[in-house]
């Protein structure tokens, strides 16, 4: 599979011109379409409600009808098309009240485009089952891919990442005789010293030394574990009856970072019919740059801080001087912090599953630097994978820009 995200723009628009150059100019044979039409404001592509149980979510069926429309002319044209499906990511803002509860007070504040559900939460069960049902049942399409199934990242301070607090992870936590609560007052505590600069250069050592924390990172693990397999049992039984062919992928986050987040891929591996690892530059571009900041203070240096956490996540060593981007792109911040090294150093994370599971490794391209993007594919080739998966802009796939990349994807 080489596959490349396909956005909403190109549904609506310039669908067939954009088809025939990915045809023409490289060698994508799959899109990957998003369950919604552009945004988390709009609604679900659905034809109706009804495979939705009642739940409060916006429906697009006039999107719906416009992106069969593109599955087929895409099958005519000789690419397959995967259902890109994010059930606890980007749920609609009628379900605010399933969001995960993080210990930074404004993360994320109050009409935050973003809404992550807590995977304790009833509703965010039934959310995510109802709309992989909902599209297995609506879509023609053989491919399904599981996205953002973890616990938030929200990345402007550290505090971001200590989620979630809520009821259902505390009742949760005590069935399993776990002390949610003093967990809490640590993680509070630890930040709030962080934020004053009080623990110095002892910061990581105090976060990864503490077996509270570890229980915690074990907790939430568990309970993403249990959340994809409830996910994945509805999925497959809706595909029994409506998509006997359907296969299943997931998309991890960076393979060093899983346990941060909660992704235990030997546990979670076998579900899937196909994994698409994460070597995210925004990583190295946005987040860590900003937690570092964070952990460093307003004013000071954060070359340390940035390091460290680098090295947390066998990331190897920072540039020697941040350049900010040339094009404005998401939060990325800087161009300059990812090369195909990060990949050869994410492969012993990967190592025992490369034979018992196909991989199609996600890439970004950012600032049309194409020539790092050529050496990240050649590195992928020389690890002997035969595919990825393509995150690119829709400046990216202009016809003169398709061209352009013309041998390197």
């Amino acid at each position: 599979m080489k596959a490349v995200f396909f956005y909403w723009s190109f549904i609506a628009a310039d669908t067939e011109r954009v088809l025939d150059d990915l045809a023409r100019w490289t060698n994508i044979d799959t899109l990957l379409i998003c369950q919604r039409e552009g945004s988390e404001e709009a609604g679900m592509m659905l034809p109706d409600a009804g495979a939705l149980g009642g739940l409060p979510v916006p429906i697009a069926p006039a999107a719906f009808e416009r992106t069969m429309a593109v599955i087929e002319l895409a099958r005519t044209k000789g690419f397959a098309v995967a259902g890109h499906v994010n059930p606890l990511y980007g749920c609609p803002k009628t379900l605010r009240h399933l969001n995960c509860r993080s210990l930074a007070p404004a993360q994320p504040p109050a009409d935050n485009d973003v809404i992550w559900a807590c995977p304790h939460h009833p509703e965010a069960v039934s959310y995510g089952q109802a709309v992989t049902r909902a599209l297995i049942e609506a879509w023609p399409v053989d491919l399904m891919e599981i996205n953002h199934v973890e616990y938030p990242m929200y990345g402007d301070s550290l505090g971001g990442y200590a989620n979630c607090f809520c009821d259902h992870c505390y009742a949760r936590a005590a069935a399993q005789g776990i002390d949610l609560g003093a967990i809490e007052r640590l993680l509070t505590t630890l930040l709030g010293q962080l934020n004053r600069g009080a623990l110095a250069d002892r910061w990581l050592d105090e976060l990864t030394g503490s077996p509270l924390l570890a229980q915690w990172l074990a907790f939430r693990t568990g309970s993403v574990t249990q959340y994809v397999e409830t996910i994945v049992a509805a999925a497959r039984a809706a595909a029994a009856t409506h998509r006997p062919n359907l296969k299943i992928g997931l998309d991890p986050f960076l393979p060093s970072a899983l346990q941060l987040v909660g992704i235990d891929l030997a546990a979670l591996h076998p579900l899937f019919d196909w994994l698409a690892p994460k070597f995210p530059d925004y990583l190295t571009g946005w987040m860590i740059p900003n937690i570092a900041d964070w952990i460093a203070g307003p004013g000071n240096d954060s070359t340390a801080q940035r390091q460290a956490l680098r090295d947390l996540l066998d990331l190897g060593p920072q540039p020697p001087q941040y350049e900010p981007m040339k094009i404005a792109m998401e939060e990325m911040l800087y161009c300059n912090t990812a090369d195909p090294s990060t990949i050869d150093r994410q492969m012993p994370y990967l190592s025992h599953l490369r034979e018992k599971t196909a991989m199609y490794p996600w890439l970004w391209l950012y600032d049309r630097d194409l020539e790092l993007l050529r050496r990240k594919v050649q590195t992928l080739e020389r690890h002997g994978f035969d595919g990825y998966c393509l995150w690119l802009w829709p400046e990216d796939m202009t016809g003169s820009a398709l061209q352009e990349a013309r041998g390197i994807f």
